[in-house]
């Protein structure tokens, strides 16, 4: 082999070798976000078509931001703020009723929020959604490919799926656990200790309506406790109401994480 044939092959070799060493060194950090951890503070990219794995910051005030997500992705929303904030999610036919007729009725609606993170998943079709902020808040979402993440979770890799972070009042108030699969694993954190129940939507029905009070209902409910904590993992498609009673206002937290048991209902 010829001298210029040698140097040519050992420059590609250090070429070859440093783009790996540079690979190692960009390669994203493990931690409790879906998905890469890229960021962008280029409204322009919060738009469809974004590749999966790809992490979008927008920072809004009285904002809407519409998503649209993929078919066969799921976009996992990340919404945070240093003051609680009041948030809206809407499907299309939700969201033009509401800037036609202020209505909103339906509307899956979230409270006093400093931290939410909320998946969208597009199985059989592309989906889009709309998520109103009143406050002051970080908007991000993370991509992801479905069939590659149920992957990693058949794996027996445990996945953040949602999570919930807000602020209650003293006496009883009542927060949505949504959206739920069978198996996921759901822990619960209050700062101070409550007394709670979990309920299903026909129990939260009968409790609206003056027919069942809070008592009542921890008589007959499974899942319910006095304390600063509480785990367990869920066994229906259905939503569920967490129901806190306390003397106090507290900061309720809770953590949703994705199973291999789970991967079966989805992702």
């Amino acid at each position: 082999m010829g001298y210029l044939a040698r140097k040519f092959l050992n420059g590609l070799f250090a070429t070859a070798l440093i783009l790996f060493i540079c690979g190692i060194h960009t390669h994203n950090a493990s931690g409790e976000k879906p998905g890469a951890n890229h960021k962008s503070d280029n409204k322009a990219d919060n738009k469809a078509g974004t590749q999966p794995g790809v992490r979008i910051t927008d920072q809004v005030s009285l904002a809407e931001n519409r998503l649209d997500v993929k078919k066969g992705e799921v976009a996992f929303v990340e919404i945070r703020s240093q003051e609680p904030s009041t948030i809206y999610i809407m499907y299309p036919t939700q969201y033009n009723k509401y800037k036609t007729t202020g209505s909103l009725e339906g509307v899956l609606e979230h409270k006093n929020v400093t931290w939410l993170i909320h998946p969208v998943p597009a199985m059989l079709e592309d989906q889009t959604v709309y998520f109103i902020q009143k406050g002051e808040t970080i908007f991000s979402v993370v991509y992801e490919n479905i069939q590659e993440r149920i992957d990693r979770l058949i794996k027996g890799e445990e996945m953040l799926r949602a999570g919930m972070e807000m602020r209650v009042a003293d006496k009883e108030n009542v927060v949505r656990l949504t959206p739920l699969i069978p198996d996921l694993k759901m822990m619960l954190d209050f700062s101070k200790e409550a007394k709670f129940v979990i309920i299903k939507t026909i129990d939260f029905a009968r409790y609206r309506k003056g027919l069942k009070n809070f008592d009542q209902l921890y008589e007959e409910s499974v899942h319910k406790g006095s304390g600063t904590g509480y785990n367990f993992t869920t066994k229906d498609f259905e939503d569920l109401y967490l129901i806190i009673k306390t003397p106090d206002p507290i900061r309720v937290k809770y953590i949703i994480r994705a199973t291999k048991e789970s991967a079966e209902s989805g992702c």
